[in-house]
């Protein structure tokens, strides 16, 4: 009973976040302390010129006090290749799980399926559960399942029913943390961190000629337009 109370706190943990950096943040958090996992973390695949690249949205490993979050302008630059890492490639492509087991212990790979176009995954690596491997993998699946549907709650909350884009409100908040400096570091002792610019862009579309789309053929179509030019932006 008491594992079951547990679980059930972890859960309104998880549920309690407003926004999609938090509950992210919580996700990975919860699956650390409950598998006292090796390092868990939640990645995204990004489209580059050179080929997709993982983001990893954010991830813990076991001796952190917080979890930590990347820039997906450092995952454009110098994130790993999708093709390099032949686990999370299968995982996604098949959208099925894989549990790998070795003599360091067990790596869950998971997809994450939302309802936006995003290919996530959450990668577990456990040295303390290769004896329940199964029982491991049955959690981070049960969990992501949850993740996936709280995600779309958020989703449906923060994005335009139209376009699928940030309505205004949210997009203000991603932008405003998107362009909050960074806490100061010290590069030279973390080889891991990559200082960028400090330049930031902001692009405003104007549709032309919309109005008159909308008087001559109805708002149907203008709705059309609407989201065909959404898809382009996204």
């Amino acid at each position: 009973m008491r594992h079951v109370i547990e679980h059930l706190e972890h859960i309104q943990r998880l549920t309690r976040g407003r926004d999609r950096d938090s509950v992210d943040a919580t996700f990975v958090e919860v699956l650390r302390a409950l598998l006292d996992a090796r390092r868990v973390a939640l990645v995204q695949v990004v489209p580059t010129d050179d080929g997709e690249r993982l983001w990893t949205r954010v991830s813990m490993e076991r001796g952190w006090t917080e979890p930590q979050s990347a820039s997906v302008l450092a995952a454009l630059e110098q994130g790993p290749l999708l093709a390099a890492d032949a686990a999370i490639a299968q995982a996604l492509a098949q959208r099925r799980t894989l549990a790998l087991t070795d003599t360091g212990g067990v790596r869950v790979v998971v997809p994450v399926v939302t309802d936006s176009a995003d290919r996530l995954a959450i990668v577990v690596e456990c040295d303390a559960c290769a004896s329940g491997a199964d029982w491991a993998v049955r959690l981070v699946e049960g969990l992501a399942r949850i993740y996936e549907n709280f995600i779309n709650l958020l989703d449906s909350s923060e994005r335009d029913t139209l376009t699928g884009l940030l309505n205004r409100e949210s997009f203000d908040d991603t932008f405003y943390r998107a362009t909050q400096p960074g806490p100061a570091a010290d590069d030279a002792a973390d080889p891991r961190r990559h200082r960028g610019g400090d330049a930031y862009w902001l692009a405003v579309v104007d549709v032309d000629h919309f109005k008159s789309v909308n008087d001559r053929f109805g708002h149907l179509i203008g709705d059309e337009v609407v989201v065909a030019d959404g898809a382009v932006a996204a």
